[in-house]
């Protein structure tokens, strides 16, 4: 059933990445970074983990779209997959000293690294600050639901960071838009 429901919401963006950039190379890259993130987070969904063999050719490649500035500069697609990996290490390190118990896949550092090298520096505030609100979110109602201990539940992380990503491909600085009109 996930699977289904995967397939038809890839479908459904993908059409909406041929309305924004049409039949072009801008799309045909548009499209592998959806298809890709749409397949990660079926893998992150089944078995909590996001395979190096996916995530590291993804900040490659990532890099090689951006070599002529396709999505953002080679400078700020460089800078993004530096600060992306080190700002969720810093965090996961932050936590593991707290709770002394990992709470941050190192398959998410990868990702975010490699949403960096697709989409820049300046989208990683936007895509952590989603991911992390909706996970959050997720979390607790899975806690209230269940009744867990908040701590105690654990989700994978990946698919908020895709939809995040999905987001914000197609329509960047959606929520520095949103909350200026707060």
């Amino acid at each position: 059933m996930l699977k289904v429901m995967l397939n038809v919401l890839a479908l459904l963006i993908l059409c909406m990445v041929w309305q924004r950039w049409g039949m072009t190379w801008h799309m045909l890259a548009a499209a592998t970074l959806v298809l890709v993130l749409l397949r990660l987070t079926l893998i992150d969904m089944r078995s909590r983990l996001l395979p190096d063999r996916i995530t590291q050719p993804l900040l490659w490649l990532g890099l090689l779209v951006n070599l002529n500035g396709m999505f953002v500069p080679l400078r700020d697609a460089v800078i993004g997959a530096v600060a992306g990996y080190g700002l969720l290490w810093s965090v996961a390190a932050v936590y593991f000293r707290i709770q002394k118990k990992h709470g941050i896949g190192r398959g998410d550092f990868k990702l975010v690294a490699a949403l960096g090298a697709w989409l820049g520096w300046q989208t990683l505030p936007e895509l952590i600050v989603l991911a992390s609100v909706a996970g959050v979110l997720v979390a607790l109602f899975i806690s209230w639901r269940y009744r867990q201990a908040i701590l105690q539940t654990s989700i994978p992380f990946g698919p908020f960071l895709a939809a995040a990503s999905i987001l914000s491909l197609l329509s960047p600085g959606w929520l520095w838009v949103r909350l200026a009109w707060l």
